[in-house]
């Protein structure tokens, strides 16, 4: 207990609090760009913390991932291209509540859920994360593989009456991550010779194709009543004002930060799982 004390006093000084602030202020800016996730966030700004204190720079690398997570939110809800992997499931709600204008809300809603969500982490992180990682520990070949099979079984039933979409949808996904050189083996599978293609298909760069490639070509058909020629508004009204409404979640952060907590600590599993996964659960209850 007097170690979390003084770790949260730590926490506060002036320069480690400064370094959180940048570094959430520099993941929102580049978790906003489609293609670059939270990962490749780290990755570029993490020379800024070379002659930065050893607390100060996990500060700010901690704050850089919490901000690309929440950042890839944004174009999630306003253009329907997810800024992250684990923003795809915003898409599904976010930009209908955009086009409805409903904008600011949605990313109120995003804004708040991803800090709860990142809280919850940090405390599960902080007390319970000793006797979980036995759990991990315990987890081999097989334990992996029907993890991933119970990920690729949520995607199917995501879809909700037709499965068989989802079925479709998962297998392409399967055969699409065969690309590349077997991490194991270190054969080439489906490469058909191009050393382009040795190190796989770029799921960021998949997605935002898969997402962004239709509003462009309803943007060039400039036809008025297409979905992505819809000018979206974003209604003025500070998150203060809504904090009633913000209340009736709590039982949705719960729910999703228990799920978000147990994906995480398996191996494999990651926060894209954790997505589909918690929005799977919330839309069914």
């Amino acid at each position: 207990m007097d170690v979390l004390l003084d770790a949260f006093l730590e926490i506060f000084r002036l320069s480690n609090f400064i370094a959180m602030i940048a570094g959430v202020i520099g993941g929102i800016a580049i978790g906003a760009l489609p293609g670059l996730s939270a990962t490749m966030a780290i990755s570029v700004l993490i020379p800024l913390t070379f002659f930065m204190e050893p607390l100060a720079a996990l500060g700010m690398i901690a704050g850089i991932y919490n901000g690309a997570m929440y950042g890839g939110s944004i174009p999630a809800v306003l253009l329907r291209i997810p800024g992250t992997p684990a923003a795809v499931a915003t898409t599904f709600d976010g930009y209908p509540m955009a086009r409805n204008g409903q904008a600011g809300w949605a990313l109120q809603i995003a804004c708040v859920s991803s800090a709860v969500g990142g809280m919850a982490s940090a405390i599960a992180l902080m007390t319970i994360a000793p006797p979980l990682s036995y759990i991990t520990l315990a987890f081999g070949p097989a334990e992996v593989f029907w993890v991933a099979v119970f990920g690729l079984t949520a995607i199917v039933f995501l879809v909700g009456e037709q499965p068989v979409k989802g079925l479709i949808s998962a297998l392409f996904g399967v055969v699409i991550s065969l690309v590349g050189t077997d991490v194991i083996t270190g054969v080439d599978r489906y490469t058909f010779g191009r050393l382009e293609l040795l190190d796989g298909l770029n799921v960021v760069v998949m997605l935002v194709g898969l997402y962004a490639i239709p509003p462009m070509i309803g943007l060039l058909l400039d036809d008025p009543g297409n979905e992505a020629a819809t000018k979206i508004r974003i209604e003025q009204g500070g998150l203060l004002t809504r904090w009633r409404d913000l209340a009736a979640f709590w039982l949705v952060w719960l729910r999703a930060s228990v799920i978000g907590i147990f994906v995480g600590i398996l191996p494999g599993a990651g926060g894209s799982m954790a997505a589909f996964l918690s929005y799977n659960e919330v839309r069914r209850t």
